[in-house]
């Protein structure tokens, strides 16, 4: 195996604790020692960037972020997108339509913005489970009286849809493929209970793909480390996949090997286990 030049770091699950907002002093560490091996940490998130700051702060040395599921590729220091695959107005109005028609409660995020409706913001607001991560969303909320009307005027940079919380699991697995087949976006998941619509074609690993050319890497000397569904496509592109040991088992049947839990800095024990095998 080539020697790995670039790990992609899912957060949620992954890189931050449970709380969704600190990083350990171990993940902190072994990505400092990183970087100075020349090994690049990047963030690779369903995240949008402007959701980084809190946390990426306490790491300023990172350069670059795969953000929005892959839909954006970010330069961190100075704000340039490398690509970005974007959602029309017409199809974020048009799914839109089907998720109001399930009764679910959606969050639109746009130019670093999270649009939600006063609808859906007071029935999130009532959900009792994942009340502190649901509270950091709501943080950074937009309210928009009337979406279409919105997008007439503002219809760029679409970045992403978020329907937080869909259960049960049968109902959500069951709406994960049917709006997967209506071929209007990229549908995925990074938390237990969630759906996100991206632009069609929008990955994490489309997102490394670009990073790759910018950088002049191969994907061979890449890895990936993460828990969610929306990691799938990445391991799929990587040289090197690990899992965490929070991850579904599907997730973890498809990374190369499992690190620990992110509860227990599985980052950190995934980045020294990879710089050891650099060293040999």
């Amino acid at each position: 195996m080539q020697q790995i030049k670039l790990i992609c770091v899912d957060m949620d699950g992954t890189l931050l604790s449970p709380d969704h907002r600190t990083i350990s002093q171990e993940n902190r560490d072994a990505i400092f020692l990183a970087q100075s091996r020349g090994v690049l940490v990047v963030p690779s998130t369903g995240r949008i960037s402007s959701r980084l700051s809190a946390q990426v702060a306490e790491l300023p040395f990172l350069q670059w972020a795969i953000v929005s599921n892959g839909g954006e590729v970010v330069n961190l220091q100075t704000g340039q997108v490398l690509g970005g695959r974007y959602l029309s107005a017409q199809t974020t109005l048009q799914l839109l339509q089907y998720f109001e028609a399930e009764g679910l409660a959606a969050m639109v995020y746009q130019g670093e913005k999270m649009l939600i409706t006063p609808k859906d913001l007071a029935a999130l607001q009532k959900v009792p489970d994942e009340a502190a991560h649901l509270a950091q969303l709501i943080e950074m909320q937009t309210t928009v009286l009337d979406m279409a009307e919105h997008f007439a005027h503002f219809p760029d940079r679409i970045q992403k849809i978020n329907l937080p919380y869909v259960t049960p699991e049968a109902r959500r697995q069951k709406l994960l493929s049917q709006y997967a087949k209506l071929g209007l976006a990229q549908v995925t998941c990074s938390m237990p209970h969630n759906i996100e619509c991206n632009a069609l074609g929008a990955t994490k690993a489309e997102g490394l793909r670009i990073l790759c050319r910018h950088l002049n890497l191969s994907p061979c000397q890449t890895a990936a480390i993460g828990d969610g569904a929306n990691d799938l496509a990445l391991f799929d592109a990587v040289g090197l996949s690990i899992a965490m040991e929070n991850a579904a088992p599907a997730v973890q049947a498809a990374a190369d090997w499992v690190t620990c839990s992110n509860q227990h800095s599985g980052v950190a024990h995934a980045i020294l286990r990879i710089l050891d095998q650099n060293c040999r």
